[in-house]
């Protein structure tokens, strides 16, 4: 082959490489741009808004504070650094709100160019909320105050008289009190009544923490010695008989009773006491304002 031939052959296959390279490059799709998303479109603007406050003469961010445009339906929050930058607005004026929980809303002018980004700032004022007036109605408990008595509730131990129930039902005598109590017999002697637990005995009785005894009517036998006759409806003349202490406290001046029939239910700290099998009373009074005014405690 002559030079002239080879340099012939050699020009043709440059020219079909070139016309390859150029027909790949029409059929092969353009690449995306490196960040779509904050490539604006043409012809639209950027809006910046910046919310304060000012604490100690120092402007202190205020992150999720509400801005809304009012020509447009969504709303956005500022991020930790109190800014949000909108992309891709109209041109021209948009009014903007600012509002964030504790702080007067605010509102500015801002007009929106291209292709510059405009910034509008806010310094919000803290406002004191106005909160609706709220009205609590109780009822006064004292006897809540009682050393022990939740405690005692809460075990589920025995039973109680407070003043209000006493309120509900009114009595004459404080002994009334214990009618139809379960564990406690009452039985009438002479002007008073006799008051019988479940060990058949004399319940030992304690007022606002204090032992008291109990009113001897005749001879005084041993506490321990009940006679069986006692648990009658009627009480033999010839017998000697303990009448209750409670005839002696006049029922308005109780603030609460805590009754417990037998050793079953009692508190530890009454259950090693002598004669505990008998039963326990604890009375508790009314003292200061509860005295003087125990209508409250109804």
């Amino acid at each position: 082959m002559s030079l002239r031939a080879f340099a012939a052959t050699l020009a043709a296959l440059t020219l079909v490489a070139t016309a390859s390279t150029r027909l790949a490059a029409q059929q092969s799709p353009a690449p995306p741009p490196a960040h779509p998303d904050r490539t604006p479109p043409p012809n639209t603007a950027a809006l910046r808004v910046h919310v304060s406050v000012l604490v100690n003469g120092k402007q202190e961010p205020v992150y999720g504070a509400q801005i809304i445009l009012l020509d447009r339906a969504d709303t956005v929050r500022t991020d930790t650094t109190g800014v949000y930058l909108w992309r891709s607005l109209r041109p021209g004026w948009e009014t903007v709100v600012v509002r964030a929980l504790g702080f007067a809303p605010a509102k500015a002018l801002a007009h929106l160019q291209v292709p510059d980004t405009t910034t509008v700032s806010f310094t919000l004022s803290p406002v004191a909320t106005e909160l609706a007036t709220v009205v609590v109605t109780t009822t006064r408990k004292p006897w809540l105050l009682i050393p022990g008595w939740e405690q005692r509730r809460e075990n589920g131990n025995g039973y109680s008289i407070t003043a209000q129930d006493i309120a509900a039902h009114p009595a004459n005598r404080s002994v009334d009190l214990l009618r139809r109590r379960p564990g406690f017999h009452l039985i009438p002697y002479r002007s008073s009544y006799v008051i019988r637990g479940r060990g058949r005995c004399e319940p030992l009785v304690f007022v606002d923490g204090v032992p008291v005894q109990s009113e001897i009517v005749g001879d005084q036998p041993p506490r321990q010695q009940v006679a069986p006759e006692l648990l009658r409806e009627e009480v033999p003349s010839n017998n000697t008989v303990i009448a209750s202490i409670l005839d002696t406290i006049d029922p308005d001046q109780i603030l609460a009773i805590e009754l417990y029939p037998g050793l079953a239910g009692l508190p530890p700290e009454y259950a090693r006491l002598p004669l505990a099998q008998c039963g326990v009373i604890l009375v508790w009074l009314k003292k200061g304002k509860d005295k003087d005014d125990h209508k409250d405690d109804r």
